[in-house]
């Protein structure tokens, strides 16, 4: 599962995603926020033109990348503008568990670019579970 933060979502063909930022806090149900750049150009360095989505691979274990759970992110535009954050909110995560996220980019043929550099993070408690029934 997956709640969307607000920004524009974009996606590269055979990029490399450079890094992920993730933001959590302590501890019910956890959640993890995951951001990035989103890439500009393809590995070979032209500008990207059939970007597709991102895949969000996440886990307790380490590396994450290519083998477990993966969240897919659909592109808004084909082509990002410079200094773009695409963020995702990971949800349904064991409360104060750590875990491992990596990115990568696909595109419109299918793709895949190599994974992200490693990030992680601890889940914080989803504060939609903080409302009363």
């Amino acid at each position: 599962m997956v709640r969307v933060a607000a920004g524009r979502w974009l996606l590269a063909s055979i990029v490399v995603v450079a890094a992920v930022h993730l933001l959590a806090s302590p501890v019910r149900a956890g959640v993890l926020d995951a951001a990035w750049n989103a890439p500009t150009t393809n590995a070979d360095g032209d500008p990207l033109t059939n970007l597709a989505s991102y895949r969000v691979y996440y886990g307790t274990s380490n590396p994450p990348c290519p083998t477990s759970s993966f969240l897919t992110v659909p592109f808004v535009t084909s082509d990002p503008a410079p200094d773009t954050v695409v963020s995702v909110t990971l949800i349904g995560l064991i409360t104060e568990a750590v875990y491992f996220v990596q990115v990568t980019a696909v595109d419109a043929s299918g793709n895949e670019s190599a994974c992200s550099s490693l990030a992680s993070g601890v889940a914080r408690p989803d504060p939609a579970d903080a409302i009363p029934p």
